[in-house]
């Protein structure tokens, strides 16, 4: 999850740090722009580049005072890591193995942080 204030353009571009690293780690991301509720000092049109630059699919406007969009943007972030993961896992004879593409034979102990 990529959050910055829509208060401040700086902040999206701080964001640029991340991208590399959560595209290094195959880490499903979302774009937020936090302080919904107040006046934005970025576009639209800043924004949607951003996205298409990082091939990012998801963004969500929100708000830590309204509430607005806040249950919405970690929803989409969970479904997201969990369809990942559901990709990944195959059950043979009531054992599950975690397969990784580099490696399918070998069974691996995964964890998911959110």
């Amino acid at each position: 999850m990529l959050v910055f204030s829509l208060t401040d353009a700086d902040t999206l571009y701080y964001c640029e740090g991340y991208v590399e690293s959560a595209k290094r780690a195959n880490a499903e991301m979302v774009l937020v722009g936090s302080k919904n509720d107040l006046p934005s000092t970025i576009s639209d049109e800043q924004v949607n580049e951003f996205m298409e630059k990082h091939n990012i699919r998801k963004y969500y406007k929100t708000s830590a005072n309204t509430k607005e969009n806040v249950d919405n943007a970690f929803e989409y972030l969970i479904y997201r890591s969990l369809y990942k993961m559901h990709k990944h896992i195959q059950v043979w004879s009531g054992v599950t193995q975690v397969c990784d593409e580099r490696k399918p034979a070998r069974v691996q102990k995964k964890c998911l942080l959110m």
